[in-house]
């Protein structure tokens, strides 16, 4: 009997995992990323026969899915690109896809693409790339900073370069960047260097100094060099915590710098809006936008955490308390995130609700891991990125990807060795070398603070 009525239901290949993998040469410390990526899914095509009989085939048979692309590999190999799936019928059919509400009218011989397979996924190989392209734009662009002028200009015209602001404080990312790349001998490292010494003077010479750190976000015109933003502060000061001989007045720069948001966003306001709530100091964002806002709440509480610890003010810890929890109401029962329980009219972005503010509790946990759930092990913050983590019970490891680098951990056991690249580490009073500390909270929880000066495997049993 003749079929010419067959209803199939069909899937394009998902493209491969692109992979992170690193270079091990013995005498490479750094050697970088060496992820490849994945390949592409397979596509599928109508191809359009003579043959009248050409749908029998799916008698018995109403799924068909074309093959995945391989995942990635390391040394950079890229993963095979799938095979493409062809489906036959005959010559003058009519095909629905009702997914899509999209008709075909097969009428001549030939092949129509219906589905596309996925595009396979980067390894970090590729995000390596991309780092060194972005850094040697800035490298070729930076220039000597004044009160006027930043070290690279805040906003041009991608089209022809024309310079629109001249003034930016919000450059410790670039700066990371550059550091990070110069550190693991990656990219112009001869280029980088100078830019690192004119971002670095830039940054503590001017806005330091004059409490100017221009921002104005993506959604804000600003050309100033007298307009300020929270963030750009913020970042630095976060920066410098992880990174304290960035600058040698730290111990100075860093409660001024609290101090600084404290005077300029959170007793400045929004009309209607109070300075502080439920005992909180609560915190605006920029200069033309002072409605107080959870993430950059959690920005300070997370500054002030840090300060305690490194300090031991404990005026520092209550306010860090008490803005971190103001900031757990700036969500619904069901988790769903709004900007602030004062400011009503203001929409939810995406990125400050879901992105920076809860990622501003790591460093808060860092400083406080007391406040980390207790009888559970947690690896609380690091500003490196980690791969390969495992928990088991009384153990747990992972792969730090920089180095020199700390980790910070709450742990609900006593460890008794800790390794870094397979050698023990010791315990260590002052962590000016590699080493631990290691510190009872109470009902056999611990908190754990490792400092290792290269990449590699970590181990806590």
């Amino acid at each position: 009997m003749l079929i010419d009525n067959v209803e199939l239901k069909v899937k394009a290949g998902n493209g491969g995992d692109g992979v992170v993998r690193w270079r091990r040469e013995k005498f490479i410390p750094f050697g970088g990323p060496a992820g490849g990526d994945g390949g592409k899914g397979g596509d599928i095509y109508l191809q359009v026969v003579q043959d009248i009989q050409a749908l029998d085939k799916y008698k018995n048979k109403r799924d068909w899915n074309a093959p995945n692309g391989d995942m990635g590999g390391k040394r950079s190999m890229h993963g095979c690109d799938a095979k493409d799936l062809y489906l036959e019928v005959p010559i003058g059919s009519v095909v629905y896809n009702r997914t899509y509400n999209v008709k075909y009218d097969c009428d001549h011989l030939g092949e129509f693409l219906i589905l596309h397979g996925g595009k396979g996924g980067y390894g970090n190989e590729k995000f390596k790339t991309a780092a060194v392209e972005v850094a040697d734009a800035l490298a070729a662009h930076a220039r000597t900073g004044s009160a006027t002028q930043s070290v690279w200009p805040y906003r041009l015209v991608m089209k022809d370069g024309r310079i629109t602001a001249q003034y930016g404080a919000n450059w410790l990312g670039c700066y990371a960047l550059l550091d990070h790349l110069v550190k693991a001998n990656l990219g112009n490292v001869k280029a980088y260097r100078p830019a690192l010494v004119k971002a670095r003077n830039f940054i503590l010479q001017f806005p330091m100094k004059t409490g100017y750190w221009t921002d104005g976000h993506t959604d804000t015109d600003v050309n100033s060099n007298t307009y300020k933003s929270n963030m750009s502060a913020s970042n630095a000061t976060l920066y410098i915590f992880d990174n304290p001989g960035f600058d040698p007045e730290y111990k100075t720069d860093i409660p001024n710098l609290i101090q600084w948001t404290e005077k300029n966003f959170v007793l400045r306001c929004a009309p209607g809006e109070p300075p502080t709530q439920w005992g909180a100091n609560i915190v605006g964002e920029q200069d033309g936008f002072l409605p107080k806002m959870g993430y950059q709440t959690a920005r300070y509480g997370a500054e002030c955490a840090r300060w305690y610890r490194l300090s031991g003010d404990e005026s520092y810890k209550e306010k860090a308390y008490r803005a971190l929890n103001w900031v757990t109401y700036c969500s619904d029962s069901n988790g769903l995130a709004f900007e602030s329980p004062l400011s009503k009219g203001v929409t939810s972005w995406w990125s400050d609700c879901y992105g920076e503010g809860p990622r501003m509790f790591y460093h808060a946990l860092a400083a406080m891991p007391e406040w980390a759930p207790p009888h559970e092990n947690h690896i609380l913050y690091s500003a490196d990125v980690l791969t390969d983590v495992s928990y088991e019970k009384n153990k747990l490891g992972y792969h730090a990807t920089g180095g020199p680098g700390q980790e910070f951990l709450r742990l609900a056991f006593k460890p008794s060795v800790i390794r870094v690249n397979g050698s023990v580490i010791s315990p260590e009073d002052h962590l000016v070398k590699e080493g631990y500390t290691l510190r009872p909270l109470g009902n056999g929880d611990y908190a754990l603070i490792i400092k290792r000066s290269a990449s590699g495997p970590v181990s806590v049993e």
